[in-house]
């Protein structure tokens, strides 16, 4: 009931009556990470409650640590590599994210787990090796979505490499995508896609036209409000 309300909620617009429906959700089944992902962890996100969605990150990785679920290893890992990670946070979303790619098989949910091992290696630095794994997703998938946020990370590991271009080429294919090709939420695209979107889009920007090149890690913005 709780999960179901939320969504409702949420595609509304009004997230954080959701955000609450989900974290009774948890309550009530916490081994179940679509109430996580498809869920609490991105509207705590959109509503710049980042303390907040450190603390839940804590107790996500914790419930889904030793998960032998290839979707879960994915979504928990996706939720942690959502914001810059350091120390055993790290450690622990780059095992989820190999463990997915060892678990899923077929190709549509391989280009999820190679999506994540991307993030991961972005996260921790190794950016040509994120480059190639998000192109590996890229080559999986058609969906519009998996496109535009490999793109997004796909431009800032070049802006760590110190190619502004070719960084900014890559971003201004993630925002047309975004902004001409893929549907407003609640439509045909679920608000939790769309918000992960708009904060990896926003982070990129604030690196790539904001900051300039830099190899130190880029905070994630905190305004993540709906464009």
């Amino acid at each position: 009931m709780h999960n179901d309300r939320g969504t409702l909620l949420a595609r509304l617009g009004h997230f954080t009556e959701a955000r609450d429906d989900f974290i009774e959700a948890i309550k009530l089944a916490p081994d179940n990470h679509r109430y996580w992902h498809d869920g609490l962890m991105p509207l705590l996100l959109e509503l710049g409650e980042l303390d907040e969605f450190q603390k839940r990150l804590v107790q996500e990785l914790a419930q889904f640590k030793t998960t032998t679920d290839g979707e879960a290893a994915h979504r928990v890992a996706k939720d942690a590599l959502c914001i810059p990670l350091e120390g055993d946070q790290l450690k622990t979303a780059m095992e989820l994210a190999d463990r997915a790619l060892a678990l899923l098989q077929d190709n549509h949910r391989r280009s999820w787990a190679f999506q994540t091992k991307g993030m991961a290696e972005y996260r921790s630095g190794h950016y040509q090796d994120a480059i190639r794994s998000l192109e590996d997703q890229k080559r999986l998938t058609g969906d519009l979505k998996f496109q535009a946020e490999a793109n997004l990370f796909i431009a800032m590991c070049y802006e760590r490499l110190g190619d502004h271009a070719r960084a900014q080429a890559q971003l201004n294919d993630a925002l047309h995508t975004i902004q001409v090709d893929l549907p407003n939420p609640g439509e045909d695209l679920p608000f939790p896609d769309w918000i992960i979107c708009d904060v990896n889009r926003r982070e990129a920007e604030a690196l790539i036209n904001g900051q300039g090149p830099s190899t130190r890690p880029a905070a994630t913005t905190q305004g993540v409000g709906l464009n």
